[in-house]
């Protein structure tokens, strides 16, 4: 009876022309750490931005701790100029020159914590969509890596597109991705109905049809191409929400995973 009920929302969330049509994401960050993954995750940035003809904030967080060592140990007082050198030619390797047709790309480099500076950039930027990639370096720059981003996830109050490691590049061609097909996890016992017209918004934007499961292992045979989980209340997600369907997502997915604080809206 839940899952009949709960198809019935999707059929009224997808159907229903008394919301209006949303704009989409119109002011889209990425995160990069000029790893080869957080190069796959600017291209997921661009393929969204093609959408709405919008421009990408592709942001390089230098620790403060490594600003003053160098300057410590070379005299050297210029790492964030080298860094947006290095930051302005990863783009343009990743996204070609810009001539070709692709995003306006603007380069941004800052000092300080990358959780901190991401959340912080977001802000004044009025961001709509954080792009990160999950798990782009090994050994203990990992372990670093892997806590920036569940720290974004816990603070943001935006969503969050998450490229997992694995994920294939994005096609090239602009409008193609995520493709036929957009996945939403719903938790049925925490306003199902809500989390569904979200979903419907996010995935009519794209094109995509919808399909709806109340549990990871119900995907099935499905192949989506982008797959929705709303984040859990508060910064617990990591601690009593391991067991959740957001933990699991984020942990094994092999394709992007869009995670939405509960309280956004597709407006």
């Amino acid at each position: 009876m839940a899952r009949d009920r709960m198809q019935m929302r999707v059929a009224d969330a997808v159907f229903s022309r008394s919301t209006g049509a949303w704009r989409g994401f119109r002011s889209i960050l990425c995160p990069i750490d000029f790893s080869g993954h957080s190069r796959v995750a600017l291209r997921y940035a661009a393929a969204v931005a093609h959408r709405t003809g919008t421009s990408v904030t592709a942001l390089h967080a230098v620790d403060p701790l490594l600003v003053r060592a160098a300057a410590a140990a070379l005299g050297d007082r210029a790492l964030v100029k080298r860094s947006s050198i290095e930051l302005q030619r990863f783009v343009t390797r990743t996204l070609g020159p810009p001539s070709t047709p692709s995003p306006r790309v603007d380069c941004l480099v800052t000092v300080g914590s990358p959780a901190d500076e991401i959340l912080d950039v977001a802000r004044r930027r009025r961001s709509d969509l954080i792009v990160v990639g999950t798990h782009g370096l090994t050994g203990a720059t990992r372990l670093l890596a892997g806590s920036t981003t569940r720290e974004v996830l816990g603070r943001t109050t935006v969503p969050v597109l998450a490229i997992p490691r694995s994920a294939r590049q994005p096609p090239r061609t602009s409008g193609e991705w995520p493709g036929a097909l957009v996945a939403a996890a719903v938790d049925i016992d925490l306003s199902p109905d809500r989390q569904v017209t979200v979903a419907a918004r996010v995935a009519q934007w794209f094109d995509s049809a919808l399909l709806v499961f109340d549990r990871v292992d119900r995907l099935g045979a499905a192949r989506p191409g982008l797959v929705m989980i709303r984040l859990p209340e508060g910064r617990g997600w990591l601690g009593a929400a391991r067991g959740s369907a957001a933990y699991r997502l984020l942990s094994r997915a092999a394709i992007p995973i869009l995670a939405y604080p509960p309280r956004w809206r597709p407006r």
